[in-house]
């Protein structure tokens, strides 16, 4: 039943642009969301004058945390992303969302050294740039690695792609698989048999030659 499930799986289609737009534009929206709140907790503790403390780091390691699963991980599950993908492409696509998790811990850090510890630490700014620099090098890094992923595959890779399919979905020989082997050892078997002859050959000759002679 497991194997049913993961052919069933596999061969999913992938969606249409119009359909993976619609997804992202949900998540985009999500994120907005997410920054605004993040924002009316600043203009909040400015206006009632209250130090930014743990209800700040709890909102800003949420939205960080939900923002890389539902972008990388969840949009990926609803987009059926892997669906038709080269081994490169779910390659590129995995090492991306690895950088991005790496990226958004870095963005993370920008938020709350630059903002949280703004006032209570002196290490603050230094922190806060390093968070800085750590995001926009991921950010650049998954780019390329987004282009990877998205770029279209090759007729090699395409039937690549098919014949391992092929392979996951027939585990088991078939007729002609069997049938195949059963000629390609015939022919071993015929050629052995026709190297003992031509190794036999010689002798003989050389047995009757000394046979003449005598």
């Amino acid at each position: 039943m497991a194997g049913v499930m993961k052919q069933k799986t596999d061969e999913e289609e992938r969606l249409t642009r119009e359909e993976e737009f619609r997804i992202d534009q949900r998540i985009r929206i999500g994120v907005i969301l997410g920054a605004a709140l993040i924002l009316a907790y600043l203009a909040y503790c400015a206006v009632k004058k209250i130090q930014i403390g743990v209800v700040y780091y709890v909102i800003v390691g949420a939205f960080i945390v939900l923002y890389w699963l539902f972008s990388d991980v969840i949009a990926l599950k609803l987009k059926h992303g892997f669906a038709g993908r080269t081994a490169a492409q779910k390659s590129a696509y995995l090492k991306m969302a690895a950088v991005d998790l790496v990226g958004v811990i870095g963005l993370g850090m920008f938020l709350v050294s630059g903002v949280g510890d703004s006032g209570n630490n002196g290490n603050s700014g230094s922190s806060s740039l390093i968070g800085a620099v750590i995001y926009l090098v991921c950010f650049m890094t998954a780019k390329r690695l987004r282009l990877q992923y998205e770029k279209e595959p090759s007729a090699d890779d395409e039937t690549k792609a098919a014949e391992d399919k092929r392979d996951e979905m027939s585990p088991l020989p078939t007729a002609a698989d069997r049938e195949k082997r059963q000629v390609t050892t015939a022919e071993r078997l015929a050629a052995l048999n026709r190297q003992a002859q031509d190794a036999r050959e010689p002798e003989e000759q050389s047995s009757s030659a000394g046979k003449e002679d005598d």
